[in-house]
């Protein structure tokens, strides 16, 4: 049986700042650096969602800003593997702490790296368009969640 999904699938992508250093992971998933997240599950808020995903993957607690972009990814080049199709809701997140635990499952490795670095390490576009454009502003701008 075949077990492609053939629909979009809604996905956070968490960009958790400490200071003035963002959390990157790896992950067997995807090829390089990418910010961590994950799925909403069905009848989740997407911030709620990011909380959540924040503690799943890196045992860490933080505060949801804003959603910064909303982006697609149709058979991602950085994918390793499967065929999907994503729409990602682009989360800046405060960490309460940079105290990260990893499960070796979903993330194998985090690393904390000065914001105006982060994006030279990305494999992803999509991200490396959200740092710059963030780094470029003084204040982030959010997309009204209604």
């Amino acid at each position: 049986m075949n077990n492609t999904r053939m629909y979009p699938e809604p996905v956070v992508g968490l960009y958790i700042i400490c200071g003035n250093e963002i959390a990157l992971v790896k992950s067997p998933k995807w090829k390089g650096w990418r910010v961590p997240g994950g799925h909403v599950d069905y009848g989740e808020d997407i911030l709620h969602a990011a909380s959540r995903e924040a503690k799943e993957e890196l045992g860490i607690d933080v505060v949801p800003l804003g959603m910064l972009k909303i982006a697609q990814s149709i058979k991602p080049a950085d994918l390793n593997g499967e065929t999907r199709h994503f729409i990602f809701f682009e989360i800046l997140c405060q960490a309460k702490s940079k105290e990260v635990t990893i499960d070796n499952r979903e993330i194998t490795e985090c690393r904390w790296v000065p914001l105006h670095e982060a994006e030279k390490f990305f494999e992803s576009e999509i991200s490396k368009k959200v740092i710059m454009e963030y780094n470029a502003k003084e204040k982030p701008e959010f997309i009204e969640i209604l």
